[in-house]
């Protein structure tokens, strides 16, 4: 079930810059409703992009994530149960300055 002005799943762009941001912060200017928590989430680097995407916690760098994309790889997030993926603990560092991630996000 979905809230009033949300969608399901939750299909947007993101730009991310060279400066660690919360995903859940990057979510609230094309989704100002969203949810905090997921229970799935799919985030792609842009196929035009130049750069690496790197996933990891507050701390993130290139040489210290969770998971690093390039130019149109897909990285998932799964939690079997309800809602499990906090957004506002997932942070996004690109290696250039300005690059634009695909991301889809479902809530139950």
């Amino acid at each position: 079930m979905s809230l009033t002005g949300q969608r399901v799943p939750e299909l947007c762009s993101v730009t991310v810059t060279n400066t660690a941001t919360s995903l859940y912060t990057l979510l609230q200017t094309p989704r100002p409703n969203i949810q905090r928590r997921a229970q799935y989430l799919q985030l792609q680097l842009d196929l035009s992009a130049s750069g690496n995407l790197y996933i990891g916690n507050s701390d993130v760098s290139s040489t210290n994530n969770g998971a690093n994309c390039v130019a149109s790889q897909v990285h998932q997030q799964f939690a079997f149960d309800s809602n499990l993926i906090l957004l506002d603990e997932i942070f996004l560092l690109a290696s250039v300055a300005s690059q634009q991630v695909n991301v889809m996000v479902v809530t139950r």
